[in-house]
């Protein structure tokens, strides 16, 4: 199945657990073992005028037994420490790790709830580790949308686009796609990561108020606008999609590439639904190729 799949692709992308590996015990003992050499060295280097007094000399090599077993002792102390946070780290990356690995696996769930569950399973796991999980949540959840599994209870659209729903399964993803928070875009545009829905059906789909840019002017930083919308990586693909009765509405459209060059136009869009839809003009969307659904004009001429 398509859906298993790209599920089991994503998961080779799982961060690799730390763990505590031999050459962190090295230096340990390494440190361990300079400070025993240095503890010998010393009584060695001084020892003729230790030695002019018995009482004197025994107290400074107890003394000295007694500092240098200090120094161990705080050394394998802090060395222990370590050790156990590398543990818990270790344990706490693992859970995290099947989390998001359950929450892809649910997406592939032949139940509806199951599937409701992964998507906000996977949701709640980039909002609270954002830096390890959100590209790979996004990736996850835009491969969901193009391959959603097939499912008795959503048999297929007919004809007439005035009957056209979006599954439900693909509306709630779509939301969390759309309503990613500025964090979350600031990390895409670090990762020149961009939003791939090129294909999906979309057809009746409620995308109003959506943000579906990849890259927002406000959300660019220390990065020119020539080297972000000069950038095909950060443009979101949704060539070849088809928008029958979907709704736009207020939503955030910069930089979505529709066509890709005219090579893939999607299909459905209407003038009429893209009314108070949203774009930077210094990013606009590209509708090359495009034509109203309903009139047969070149939406490009039409915007």
């Amino acid at each position: 199945m398509k859906m298993a799949g790209w599920i089991r692709r994503s998961l080779v992308f799982l961060r690799p657990i730390p763990r505590v590996t031999s050459w962190d015990g090295f230096w340990w003992i390494a440190a361990i073992v300079a400070v025993l050499v240095i503890g010998v060295l010393l009584p060695w280097c001084f020892w003729d005028e230790l030695g002019n007094d018995e009482e004197s000399l025994s107290a400074t090599i107890r003394n000295l037994g007694l500092l240098i077993g200090g120094i161990i002792a705080m050394l394998l102390a802090v060395w222990r420490s370590k050790v156990a946070e590398r543990q818990a780290n270790t344990a706490q990356q693992r859970l995290l790790n099947e989390r998001h690995e359950r929450g892809a696996e649910m997406l592939g769930s032949d139940v509806l709830s199951v599937r409701w569950g992964g998507i906000f399973a996977l949701a709640r796991l980039a909002t609270e580790h954002p830096e390890q999980y959100h590209i790979q949540m996004m990736e996850l959840l835009c491969a969901f949308v193009r391959n959603p599994p097939s499912d008795a209870n959503f048999p297929e659209q007919q004809k007439d686009a005035k009957s056209f729903v979006l599954r439900e399964d693909v509306q709630a993803a779509m939301r969390v796609i759309g309503t990613r928070s500025d964090r979350h875009r600031r990390l895409a545009v670090k990762g020149a990561y961009y939003i791939d829905l090129h294909g999906a059906d979309l057809r009746g789909g409620d995308l109003r108020g959506l943000n579906l840019s990849s890259a927002s002017v406000d959300m660019i930083g220390s990065m020119s606008l020539h080297q972000v919308f000069s950038n095909p990586n950060l443009r979101t693909d949704m060539s070849g999609a088809k928008l029958d009765g979907a709704q736009f509405l207020l939503a955030e459209m910069s930089g979505i590439d529709f066509s890709r060059n005219g090579e893939s136009p999607a299909t459905g869009l209407t003038t009429s639904q893209l009314l108070g839809a949203q774009w930077d003009d210094e990013n606009p969307p590209s509708w090359k190729g495009l034509v109203d659904a309903i009139t047969g004009n070149p939406l490009e001429d039409a915007l």
